[in-house]
Parts: structure tokens; C-alpha cells; sequence
């Protein structure tokens, strides 16, 4: 089983992109629980001036390095990675990413939509708190 050292409240800062604009996100939050069978996403809330995103808990369980939900393999997890692709409806998935790193983490996230055409990205540093 792998173990990503993710516990724990995270905050930080970052940037959500549409369409080719910018805006600077001051606040960003996650939290996160990692146990030898699961991995949760405990919630969070970016705050990008002009726009909110609350970030929805998820849980998924670990299988090795794979991270699975409903039976189907969605992500994987390492001791300094983890991918997740997310359904957020029919049309719309998010891909997830977090690199580790000493004390803080790279996070990036992608908006597609059916034809996998980009709607939003979402980048961050987020330090344990």
C-alpha cells in the first residue's frame, strides 16, 4: 500500500484559468485523511476573486497504487502522486493532480468536457497547516 503523507488541513494559493483569463486565487483549502485502505478528501473552498469553488468530500479505496470507486479504477496514488479523474456530469469530468513535495504540494486541476476540450484549469501551492 502506498502512502502519499497527504493527512492533514492544506492552504495555499494558486490560479483558475477560462478561457484563455486568469484570476488569482488568494485562498485555497484542502484537507485530506489517508488510512492503509482509504484515501478522503475531506472538503475545501477556493477563493478566486471573482469566483468560489467549494470542493465536495470524496472517498476512494485503495487497491496498491490504484484508487478505486464503485468498483472502477479512477486514480492512482504513490508515496509523492496522486491522479484522480473525477465524473462531475454526463458532460464534464476533472482531472486531479497533487505532486508532493517537502511540506507542500503542486496541485492541478482540469475541467473537460465530452469532446475532452478544456474549461477550466485550476493550479495551486498548498502548505500543511
Amino acid at each position: 500500500m502506498s502512502f502519499a503523507n497527504i493527512s492533514g488541513n492544506w492552504t495555499g494559493w494558486g490560479t483558475w484559468t477560462y478561457e484563455g483569463s486568469g484570476t488569482h486565487c488568494d485562498s485555497m483549502t484542502l484537507g485530506f485523511v489517508e488510512t492503509k485502505d482509504k484515501l478522503t478528501r475531506t472538503g475545501g473552498y477556493f477563493d478566486c476573486q471573482v469566483v468560489g469553488l467549494d470542493i465536495d468530500p470524496g472517498v476512494w479505496t485503495k487497491q496498491g497504487n490504484n484508487l478505486i470507486v464503485d468498483g472502477a479504477v479512477v486514480g492512482t496514488i504513490t508515496e509523492n502522486a496522486i491522479h484522480v479523474t473525477e465524473q462531475y456530469s454526463d458532460d464534464v469530468k476533472i482531472v486531479s493532480d497533487i505532486a508532493i513535495e517537502a511540506g507542500h504540494f503542486a496541485y492541478s486541476e482540469i475541467w473537460y468536457d465530452k469532446e475532452d476540450v478544456v474549461i477550466y484549469e485550476i493550479t495551486g501551492r498548498l502548505f500543511k497547516k
